[in-house]
């Protein structure tokens, strides 16, 4: 019994939420979809760079690169640490690693910017006796702030498009 209550409860939540307009905003039908799909993404350099570009990439166009783009990004990106953790010997035990990304969207057609802004990602690991372990931990926090500034990103970019 307790069964069919759940899936008519289910059922009700899906027709309230179809009822009030809702729509996923990177389907094809939305606008922000097919817009992301014709956006060229510029490769910032380094290992750090080519992550962003990756995940940013396999979200807004997962067919591949644009034939005919209508948009760039292009994205600057810059890293930090900072001690976070420090003992009384001034030894540092935990570090934040933040990743600010400073990027334009163009129009190609004039080269037009039509968004800019600034996102930060914050990422934080121990250091331990191990070097080898510090090294892990230092580019396991940097691949997880280059996923979620590409995340983050992305949803800025379909927001934008979704709106205009």
């Amino acid at each position: 019994m307790s069964l069919s209550r759940r899936h008519i409860l289910t059922g009700t939540a899906l027709l309230l939420l179809g009822g009030c307009g809702f729509r996923p905003m990177l389907a094809a039908n939305s606008g922000a979809g097919p817009a992301l799909a014709q956006t060229r993404i510029l490769m910032p350099p380094g290992r750090l760079g080519q992550q962003i570009w990756k995940e940013i990439t396999a979200r807004a166009n997962p067919r591949g690169r644009p034939e005919k783009p209508v948009y760039e990004l292009a994205l600057q990106l810059k890293t930090r640490k900072e001690g976070l953790a420090i003992r009384q010997d001034e030894t540092v035990t935990r570090f934040n690693l933040l990743l600010d990304a400073d990027y334009t969207l163009y129009r190609l057609s004039d080269r037009k910017a039509l968004l800019k802004g600034r996102l930060r990602s914050v990422s934080s690991y121990n250091v331990v006796v191990s070097e080898y372990a510090n090294l892990a931990a230092e580019q396991d926090a940097e691949n997880r702030a280059a996923r979620q500034l590409a995340l983050d990103l992305v949803d800025r970019l379909a927001s934008y498009f979704q709106k205009n």
